[in-house]
């Protein structure tokens, strides 16, 4: 994976789900991640099982970025 930056969008598993959130932070191997319903998580990078190659900006960044799946699913 490639490196994890503040503003990426993330998906990671959390309570037996899969998850999406926007990396607000890192230090480290730790990211902190914000998610829709505004819980912050701390994750590891092993946890994060895909990273985006963009970047976007806060919770609005997050919902552009699930916008634009959901239309691209819709045309598959």
């Amino acid at each position: 994976m490639d490196t994890i930056n503040p503003g990426c969008v993330v998906a990671f598993y959390h309570h037996n789900q899969i998850q999406l959130g926007i990396v607000a932070a890192t230090s480290g191997t730790t990211s902190l991640v914000n998610s829709l319903d505004g819980s912050n998580i701390s994750l590891i990078a092993p946890r994060i099982a895909l990273c985006s190659r963009e970047t976007y900006e806060g919770i609005a960044g997050l919902e552009q970025f699930i916008t634009q799946v959901d239309q691209s699913i819709e045309h598959l």
